[in-house]
């Protein structure tokens, strides 16, 4: 659960960071604080993962909770390559 909590933060992070660049504000520095936040993201997702592949009580909910996080990680990917 801490894993999530802190995903759930940096991904926060990083909406965050989109909103700055969107904004206006100091193009380069937001372009740079967003890929630092979605390398974080990204960090904390393979942890995550990691974690719920190795949780075997409840295989669905695991299932479940491997696809979410995949999907925000593709779209980390593509916000990180935008």
């Amino acid at each position: 659960m801490i894993g999530k909590v802190a995903a759930d933060q940096r991904y926060n992070m990083a909406v965050n960071e989109v909103v700055l660049y969107l904004e206006g504000i100091g193009k380069a520095a937001a372009e740079q604080r967003l890929k630092t936040a979605t390398e974080q993201v990204l960090k904390s997702l393979e942890e995550v993962l990691k974690k719920v592949k190795g949780h075997q009580s409840s295989k669905k909910v695991s299932q479940q909770t491997e696809e979410s996080l995949k999907k925000m990680m593709d779209i980390l990917c593509k916000l990180d390559k935008a």
